[in-house]
């Protein structure tokens, strides 16, 4: 719960600095073999998607290949747990602990928002992988420790700190400017605190929420567990999302200028988009499993 909460408080000021303490997967090597921890040096970066192949090599060890996008921290991380599914076998999933120096990391040419969270994408050209260094999802679930299941809070954490820091600056904006004309501040507008006090009950409901879910887990997280907070991030995310595109909006063109605080954040938060957790597949995932429906391990 402190990790989340602190998480939310550095992207209050700074999303890039928040994606990056939310991206820090040292919490991994929990399940790793401890032959793998000891290698493990220096800021361990996690992939969001699933972009690799394992494949098992008849001698040992195992083969992977694959391509992953906007991966944080490409630039720092002396180390990457990266997400991949076996040969055949979509529902077998595992992460796989590879050093700097055994991947090419790229940058992204043109970065939208986050640009100091260094995102950007790992290729692995088929290279052999020991055993050791392979974690397995499901036996990480199996005991308690949901490995992927922590992205969802960290990052919908980004997105709360990003909306507070958003509606920080739109207050402000609202009380200097008027609106189409108007001599009084937008802030006396009764539609604008109407819209604007809904939305931002909306965001300390579902704040409230994501953190109570969190503080409900003991040394152990259950299936319930992990699907109630996942479906609590997304709310906290879809939250934080129309607060941002509700300032941004009625900053009109005053956000549209480089170096406006309202469109770093919209920006920002726009990026998040990038690393695919809170897409399509993952709404699905959750609504399946709310539903007590199979959810492939490691999607939740």
């Amino acid at each position: 719960m402190s990790r989340t909460r602190e998480i939310e408080e550095l992207s209050c000021s700074d999303g890039s600095a928040g994606l990056l303490a939310a991206a820090e997967g040292s919490a991994v090597l929990a399940a790793a073999d401890p032959a793998a921890v000891a290698e493990v040096a220096g800021y361990l970066t996690a992939s969001a998607d699933t972009g690799g192949v394992l494949t098992a090599r008849p001698g040992g060890g195992y083969l992977i290949a694959g391509k992953w996008d906007a991966v944080p921290a490409i630039a720092r991380a002396g180390w990457f747990a990266l997400a991949a599914e076996a040969d055949g076998d979509p529902t077998a999933r595992a992460l796989v602990l590879l050093s700097a120096a055994e991947l090419t990391a790229r940058p992204v040419p043109e970065p939208f928002g986050l640009v100091a969270a260094e995102t950007g994408e790992v290729v692995v050209d088929g290279i052999v992988v020991p055993a050791h260094r392979i974690v397995d999802l499901q036996a990480g679930i199996a005991a308690g420790f949901p490995l992927l299941s922590t992205r969802f809070p960290a990052t919908a954490a980004v997105a709360l700190g990003l909306a507070r820091g958003g509606l920080g600056c739109f207050l402000d904006f609202a009380r200097k400017r008027s609106r189409n004309g108007a001599i009084k501040p937008m802030i006396d507008d009764h539609t604008i605190q109407v819209e604007l006090t809904r939305l931002v009950t909306g965001l300390r409901a579902a704040r409230h929420l994501l953190h109570d879910e969190i503080a409900g887990v003991g040394e152990r997280m259950g299936t319930g567990q992990r699907v109630r907070i996942a479906a609590a991030s997304w709310h906290a995310y879809r939250a934080a999302r129309a607060v941002v595109e509700f300032a941004f909006e009625k900053s009109g063109g005053s956000a549209l200028y480089d170096g406006s605080a309202i469109q770093r954040i919209w920006c920002d938060l726009s990026a998040l988009d990038r690393l695919g957790i809170f897409g399509v597949a993952a709404e699905r995932a959750i609504s399946l499993a709310q539903l007590g429906r199979y959810v492939t391990p490691g999607d939740i």
